[in-house]
């Protein structure tokens, strides 16, 4: 119920039936409901804490929408994933991350077509910065859901629509990667 309550915002403020503040109060209790509601969620019963899968959550540079991403947020913990969330933080801080701690994913957020020039940047930047080699970056919001041929041309390895697609595609992208590099160990041990 979040996801539309906040939908139906975006569009009455677009569509002049609301002002900023009103917005803005809105956007604020929907967070609010997100954290309450959050604390009840099930969890999946994890491992040691280093055996995660780890995924960081950013906004594009310059993405102010990042409600989205506590909604995701949400659905990796109820998951059993190790989760560094990073909504607003400046991109040299999201890459500074990235060089300290090792993650398995990326996923950004990305609302609005005037960010479609910095995304592309961002991603090169992140796996420039990531001290994983073979880091996936799935992308979601608006932008991408309105065109998803973008999605291989920012330099993206999917997107995602809602929280529980988010899940599923980055544990299927890292299966895929895992059962890759297991062909490739089997095949390099029985040539040797």
């Amino acid at each position: 119920l979040l996801r539309p309550a906040a939908n139906r915002l975006g569009d009455a403020w677009l569509n002049d039936e609301c002002s900023y503040f009103d917005v803005t109060i809105g956007m604020s209790k929907l967070h609010q409901l997100l954290h309450l509601e959050a604390g009840k969620l099930p969890r999946a019963r994890v491992g040691r804490a280093d055996s995660l899968r780890t995924v960081l959550l950013a906004g594009a540079p310059g993405e102010q929408h990042l409600f989205g991403l506590g909604v995701v947020e949400q659905g990796f913990l109820a998951a059993g994933w190790r989760v560094i969330m990073m909504a607003g933080a400046d991109w040299p801080e999201v890459c500074d991350e990235l060089r300290n701690e090792r993650c398995d994913v990326v996923g950004l957020s990305c609302a609005g077509d005037r960010l479609r020039p910095v995304i592309k940047s961002a991603i090169d930047n992140a796996r420039l910065a990531s001290s994983n080699r073979d880091i996936k970056v799935i992308v979601g919001g608006h932008l991408f859901l309105s065109d998803s041929s973008l999605v291989s041309l920012v330099g993206a390895d999917a997107a995602a629509s809602d929280s529980q697609s988010a899940v599923e595609i980055a544990t299927r992208l890292l299966q895929i990667d895992d059962e890759t590099r297991d062909t490739t160990c089997l095949t390099n041990n029985s040539l040797s």
